[in-house]
Order: C-alpha cells, then sequence, then structure tokens
C-alpha cells in the first residue's frame, strides 16, 4: 500500500509512520516542515500552503490513500488563532481533498478530535479548535457524495508515550516525578479520561487505512467515524494519579481543585461514537506509564 502522510513530525505522526514502515507499506510525506530524522525510502514534499504543492505531491505519489494528522491546536483561543485555525484544520485539508479528486486517489483517513463529539455526536464541537476540525468534516461529506470519496475520521482521546513533550497530563507529571515532586496541584476529581498509547492508536491508523482502500475499489462513497479508547469506563483524574503511583511505584498526594477548570472543559469524555472494529488497545495505561518510567531511569 502506498501512503502519502501529513503530521509526520507530530507526536503520534510520528509513531504512525514507523508503523507503516514496520508493516511494509510505502509511506511519503507531505508538510512544511521536513521530518528530522527521515527514515530511509521516505520522501518528503514540501506543501508551502498552496492547492498547487498538493496537487503536486498527489501527481507525484499516486498514493493509495491519504493519511491526515496534520492539525493546529489551541485549548481556548484568541483572536491571533483564528487565521491559524482556518489554514491549518481547514484549507490545508481541503486542498487534499481537492487534489485527491484531481488525482484519482478515493481514500481518506484522518485524525479527529474526541472535543469534536462533546454531544455524542460527529457535530457538536466544544470550541474553536474543534470546530475548524468539524467544518473540514463537513467538506469531506461534500466529496464522498460527490467523487465516492472513501472517508474515515478516527477519533483520538488522551494519548501518551515515550517521547512526548506536549503540554499534557501524564508527561508533565512524569516530568515532575523525574525531579523528585511528589505533592501534585491538580483540577478537580470530575475530570475523567480516555487514555490510550500512542503505539495502539499508530496500529489503528495501519488497520484502517488497508480496509479504506480496499473499500476504494468499490466506487460507493462512505464516511465512517470510529472511536479509539478502550472498552471500559473512562478513569478519574483520582485513579490516573493512583495508578501512576503503583507503576512509577511513588507515593503520591495530589491537591484535587488546585486548579480551575478551562471555560470549555469536557469533564466526562464523549462515548457515542462506536469503537473501531476488530481492534483494542493492548497497552494498559498502568503497563504504559511502569514502561515510561523505567525508560527514564
Amino acid at each position: 500500500m502506498k501512503v502519502l502522510m501529513t503530521g509526520a513530525t507530530g507526536f503520534i505522526g510520528y509513531h504512525v509512520l514507523q508503523t507503516f514502515l514496520e508493516n511494509g507499506d510505502t509511506v511519503a510525506v507531505l508538510g512544511r516542515t521536513p521530518l528530522h530524522e527521515a527514515p530511509k525510502d521516505v520522501d518528503f514534499h514540501h506543501y508551502d500552503g498552496t492547492y498547487p504543492s498538493a496537487l503536486e505531491a498527489l501527481n507525484t505519489v499516486q498514493p493509495d490513500i491519504v493519511v491526515h494528522l496534520a492539525t493546529h491546536f489551541v485549548g481556548t483561543h484568541q483572536p491571533d488563532d483564528v487565521d491559524k485555525l482556518l489554514t491549518g484544520n481547514i484549507g490545508f485539508g481541503l486542498h487534499l481533498l481537492e487534489a485527491m479528486k484531481q488525482s484519482g486517489c478515493r481514500a481518506w483517513l484522518n485524525a479527529a478530535s474526541a472535543w469534536q463529539y462533546a454531544g455524542n455526536s460527529p457535530f457538536y464541537p466544544n470550541g474553536l479548535y474543534a470546530a475548524s476540525k468539524s467544518a473540514l468534516d463537513a467538506l469531506v461529506s461534500a466529496y464522498v457524495h460527490e467523487s465516492g470519496l472513501q472517508a474515515m475520521n478516527l477519533v483520538i482521546y488522551e494519548s501518551y508515550g515515550k517521547g512526548d513533550s506536549r503540554k499534557k497530563l501524564i508527561p508533565q507529571l512524569l516530568a515532575q516525578m523525574q525531579v523528585g515532586q511528589r505533592y501534585l496541584k491538580l483540577v478537580g476529581k470530575e475530570k475523567q479520561f480516555y487514555f490510550v498509547h500512542v503505539q495502539d492508536i499508530a496500529e489503528a491508523f495501519v488497520l484502517a487505512s488497508h480496509r479504506l482502500v480496499e473499500a476504494s475499489t468499490q466506487g460507493v462513497g462512505m464516511f465512517s467515524h470510529y472511536a479509539l479508547r478502550p472498552d471500559e469506563s473512562p478513569i478519574g483524574i483520582e485513579g490516573v494519579v493512583q495508578t501512576m503511583a503503583r507503576a512509577w511505584q511513588v507515593d503520591l498526594t495530589a491537591d484535587y481543585g488546585a486548579f480551575p477548570f478551562r471555560a470549555n472543559e469536557v469533564l466526562v469524555p464523549p462515548a457515542g461514537v462506536g469503537r473501531l472494529p476488530d481492534w483494542e488497545p493492548k497497552i494498559s495505561l498502568e503497563a504504559g506509564l511502569a514502561s515510561l518510567w523505567y525508560s527514564q531511569v
């Protein structure tokens, strides 16, 4: 299978790229910034923010599928973020979709955010970031009906894993543990999470890509939404701390409610979208946390 990927420089995208390669697939990358340590046999194509650059990449690569992970994330947006959200989360995707139509590629796999589904439906975003990603979904639907596109959203919740430098809960708490901090200031106990290890997420993208490519030969367009989450109930932040204490073999004290929730905070992650069929996460939260701890020792 021949894949054209975006977002390969990101935390999740890097792992997806590596998993495609381990599976024997051919991968080319489209982006604004080349990979720092690009694996050999991975061609890079520069996206300069214009449609012609996207079309050139599609015509050169002739991929079986486009896997779109590039995104511009903001938790709570400011006025200066509006243009970046428009170009990063809508414009780039629209350039790709039109280039796919012109070049004949009929399979599209997108990394969606759980916060697009805050009301347990595909179009119930909880903020402008999520809304901009859902706006792209509306455009995808147009190409599904017009061009017979086989499209899928894989809905990502809380990802974690080795090498994660994002300002997310687990890497921030891990950094505190490394300097001996055992007293944690956190948000209130109402906050719940679905955590999935990045390797499990990457394997889901490879699985879904092969299914979409096979379906794209049938000529009937479809847009499906599947969640990447554990089968059990979400875990509360108090349970996260307890799991960390076990995995890292440390005594932790937490001040729950020390920090306020954001204005658009979703306390309970949405579960209205069904899980990707025939996929389940293999790495438990405790095992994943333990591997992070011992990789730092």
